[in-house]
């Protein structure tokens, strides 16, 4: 299974795909597309519009859920962006994330070589930090999920890339998907 229909698989209701313009996901039913560069409309999408993804052009709670595939390690103040996110989804809407692991073998040995894996990426963050900042935001983890685990290891379980494995051998995945529930303001 590829990321962006693991990506749609919890997304629901109406949907804002943030970052949407190099991937479009084409597994959204009819999503609104966000990104900071102005692109073209890809047909299955609802409207796109161009934005920042630390000011979210639109009304509080406009959003079931906030799909952001690829993105939080390319934006400047990850807690800002899930504050903004946070004011857009309404109560107990979804976030949901995909991203490079900063913990994954791959990485680390890269790092420890002097090799900086990926090098195009602003931050990298780890699965505790996602998880404090979502917590400090208003959110509530709903799941971590493993995703690209190396294809060499596991060749006869991979599919298409892809593989449910337990949390433990998450150093192993390439990339983790997160999937936050917006907490209501009048909850502890």
């Amino acid at each position: 299974m590829n990321r962006h229909k693991k990506l749609a698989q919890y997304a629901e209701g109406r949907t804002l795909d943030v970052g949407y313009k190099s991937h479009p996901n084409p597994y959204l039913p009819k999503p609104m597309g966000m990104d900071i560069e102005p692109g073209e409309k890809p047909t299955w999408y609802s409207a796109v519009c161009q934005g920042n993804a630390m000011r979210i052009p639109f009304k509080a709670q406009s959003f079931d859920t906030i799909v952001a595939g690829e993105i939080i390690e390319h934006v400047d103040n990850l807690s800002e962006f899930f504050k903004d996110c946070y004011r857009v989804l309404k109560e107990k809407g979804r976030f949901v994330i995909s991203t490079p692991n900063s913990s994954s073998f791959i990485v680390v040995l890269g790092n420890w070589l002097g090799v900086r894996v990926p090098h195009n990426h602003r931050n990298e963050y780890s699965k505790r930090i996602i998880g404090l900042i979502a917590k400090y935001n208003g959110f509530r983890k709903e799941r971590f999920v493993g995703l690209s685990s190396p294809f060499f290891l596991v060749p006869k379980l991979r599919h298409r890339g892809f593989l449910r494995i337990p949390l433990w051998l998450l150093p192993l995945c390439h990339k983790i998907l997160y999937v936050f529930e917006k907490v209501s303001t009048a909850e502890p």
